[in-house]
């Protein structure tokens, strides 16, 4: 870590308006250790969106059984070159440079939560993804989906470097973007938004970022080019001050910027304008409600694994809230008592229905710990089952227990402390999925068992619909040994 007594900050001028507050944000971009950062992609558009869910739609029906390697980016990239959505510029040269098209391709995909990939593993649609493929055909529908995926973005999150993940506490770009404009007046500059937007790092950063604005607003043109020239000489936050070639903050912004923009101000109720440097509030009573709504009740999760992040930013059906984050801390508890500690601190953060549905995860919790732990129980669903691993983390969702039969075959088990619905069955089917394309010998090699308080004839027609010869053994239903009031 450097010497904070090395940071030289620039001199506030002597006749300066709002001297103290300007050197007090000369400081804190000094000292500060992250900022907005998404990678150089691909810009944000109507005609951006429609190739996008193209690809997809050619990702999710030709390649979705293929290893994500350098042969599979080669293939892919001829692929999308034929149907006219890639046009590559180099010739005659090397794969790693062929294909990085495809990986900046990938990476947009990746921030807005549509596909998920990680090497030698096949990739993923998340339903967000499959939303946009259907629909492809209707510009205003499909805009609606990037808007609310690029309203879940947050800082900080597993797929953004750590260098710049780990110092954010807590915050969604967009409504944060959404605060500052209200404050502002409805509109803040290029300037503005490079120099003291990417300062924050949490909501409750909105009024001292805002009174930086003002403080900047309150200079004269000279005397903001001067400032802009102090502020672009200052290192970012671990470079050799001493060093004339170490990285510059305002550099380092300037280079994702526009990629920025063009993500968080792509919802219609905001615009960036290249000719004016001015990102505007289009319709304020629209961004009120949204920031009302967004606001209001909100709670960061910090999503340490990719699989979590993914399996969340990439479920339209959930969204940023004080549910969410316990939901995720029960999911993810050592034992029922860390769970019902995580419960009870925020029982009143929660509604009568959440606080229910968040009692239900930590009974399944605790009926997946008793079933991993015992294993004369666990041969209560199947002699000689033996346990793996549990709560193993996929793009799709948590995979309750894992086992091995005495078959050699993987054992999918999803835990319902309730009688189980037809919800359930797509929910195995996935993961059984994941098994069969991702384990190294799990393909054709992998079953599965709910464990459920009872089954429906509903149930039971379900996984006739498999209509396969050995769908009782294929899917099997076990009743757990546990009534709910006993755990």
């Amino acid at each position: 870590m450097p010497n904070r007594r090395r940071l030289r900050i620039p001199s506030i001028p002597r006749g300066y308006p709002n001297r103290a507050v300007l050197r007090d944000a000369l400081r804190e971009y000094a000292e500060c250790r992250t900022f907005w950062y998404v990678p150089k992609v691909r810009t944000l558009t109507d005609q951006n969106i429609s190739v996008c869910a193209q690809t997809l739609a050619i990702i999710d029906a030709e390649f979705s059984a293929a290893l994500w390697d350098r042969d599979t980016q080669d293939a892919l990239l001829a692929r999308l070159t034929a149907a006219g959505l890639l046009k590559p510029r180099t010739r005659n040269a090397t794969q790693a440079d062929r294909t990085a098209l495809v990986r900046i391709t990938k990476d947009l995909f990746e921030t807005l939560g549509l596909l998920w990939i990680a090497q030698n593993q096949t990739p993923v649609v998340t339903s967000a993804g499959l939303r946009l493929i259907d629909a492809a055909d209707d510009r205003s529908t499909a805009r609606d989906i990037i808007a609310q995926q690029v309203s879940k973005l947050q800082y900080p999150n597993p797929v953004m470097p750590n260098k710049y993940r780990s110092s954010f506490i807590g915050i969604l770009p967009h409504f944060f973007l959404l605060d500052a404009l209200e404050r502002m007046g409805d509109a803040i500059t290029f300037d503005e938004y490079n120099l003291f937007l990417n300062l924050a790092a949490s909501h409750a950063d909105a009024e001292r970022i805002c009174n930086y604005i003002e403080a900047w607003r309150s200079l004269s043109e000279s005397q903001q080019h001067t400032l802009r020239e102090r502020f672009a000489t200052i290192p970012m936050w671990g470079a050799n001050p001493d060093n004339p070639k170490a990285s510059k903050r305002a550099l380092l912004i300037s280079r994702t910027a526009s990629y920025q923009r063009s993500i968080f101000c792509f919802p219609q109720y905001t615009e960036h304008d290249t000719d004016s440097q001015t990102i505007r509030c289009t319709d304020a009573a629209a961004a009120r409600e949204i920031l009302e709504a967004g606001l209001g009740e909100n709670k960061i999760t910090a999503f340490e694994q990719r699989e979590d992040w993914f399996a969340y930013f990439g479920d339209p059906s959930q969204e940023p809230s004080w549910f969410t984050y316990v939901a995720h801390q029960v999911m993810n508890a050592e034992n029922s008592s860390a769970a019902t500690e995580e419960i009870e601190a925020h029982a009143a953060e929660l509604s009568t229905q959440q606080h229910r549905e968040v009692r239900r995860l930590q009974i399944e919790r605790a009926i997946e710990e008793s079933y991993a732990s015992q294993p004369d129980l666990l041969h209560t669903l199947e002699p000689s089952l033996q346990f793996e691993n549990r709560q193993v983390k996929t793009p799709i969702g948590q995979i309750d227990l894992l086992c091995r039969g005495s078959d050699g075959k993987y054992v999918v088990i999803e835990v319902k402390a309730r009688p189980a619905d037809d919800a359930v069955f797509g929910q195995i089917l996935r993961y059984m999925g994941w098994i069969h394309r991702n384990y190294e010998d799990g393909a054709d090699n992998v079953r599965g068992i709910i464990l459920a308080s009872e089954f429906s004839d509903k149930a039971q027609y379900s996984r006739t619909g498999l209509m396969r010869d050995d769908a009782n053994e294929h899917l099997k239903f076990r009743r757990h040994a546990f009534a709910v009031e006993e755990v």
